[in-house]
C-alpha cells in the first residue's frame, strides 16, 4: 500500500508530464469535455461531500478556474 507522500508524489509527475504532452488541452474521449473537466466531475463523483475549494485544492487547480469548470458544468 503506497503512503500519503508516494501517491502526492505519483500525483505531481502524472499532473507535470500531462502539461508537457498537452494532453490536458485535448478532450476527453468523443465528448467536449477537458481533462481537467472530466477530472473535476470524477473528483466530484467520488468525493460527493467535498467543497468547491477542497476538489480544487485536491486537483491542485486554481480555485477561480476551479470555479468557471463547476459554473459550466
Amino acid at each position: 500500500m503506497l503512503n500519503q507522500s508516494e501517491i502526492t508524489s505519483i500525483r505531481s509527475f502524472n499532473r507535470n508530464y500531462t502539461k508537457l504532452l498537452g494532453i490536458l488541452n485535448k478532450k476527453v474521449l468523443d465528448t467536449p469535455l477537458s481533462w481537467t473537466e472530466g477530472r473535476v466531475i470524477l473528483e466530484i463523483y467520488f468525493n460527493q461531500d467535498k467543497t468547491p475549494i477542497e476538489v480544487a485544492n485536491h486537483l491542485s487547480l486554481d480555485k477561480s478556474y476551479t470555479s468557471r469548470i463547476l459554473k459550466r458544468l
